[in-house]
């Protein structure tokens, strides 16, 4: 792969797209795209990676402090292209959680 291309990759993936778009508009598989994400392909010293949440942990904290459930913060946080699991949820209020504490 070009490093024109690579540039293209992130930047596709910095403005929201998904990987899985990515890959199909490039003609290459996920793995390809996450390892230019990653910088292990196509190395750009000016490039770091930034993964993107899936969710945002303020907002699943909000929700479960209002009384949610984590199944009902999903419901509410998932959209038609992207389901948000219960579990990820979890993970994120109890994250949040911690810092509260500590």
């Amino acid at each position: 792969m070009r490093q024109e291309e690579a540039r293209s990759i992130r930047e596709l993936y910095k403005q929201g797209k998904a990987v899985k778009e990515i890959a199909e508009e490039f003609h290459v598989s996920t793995s390809m795209i996450y390892s230019v994400l990653r910088n292990e392909s196509n190395y750009d010293p000016a490039y770091a990676f930034k993964r993107k949440l899936k969710v945002d942990p303020e907002a699943a904290w909000k929700l479960y402090k209002e009384g949610k459930t984590y199944a009902d913060i999903s419901k509410e946080l998932s959209t038609e292209a992207e389901f948000i699991s219960p579990s990820l949820i979890g993970h994120h209020v109890r994250r949040k959680w911690a810092e509260e504490i500590l």
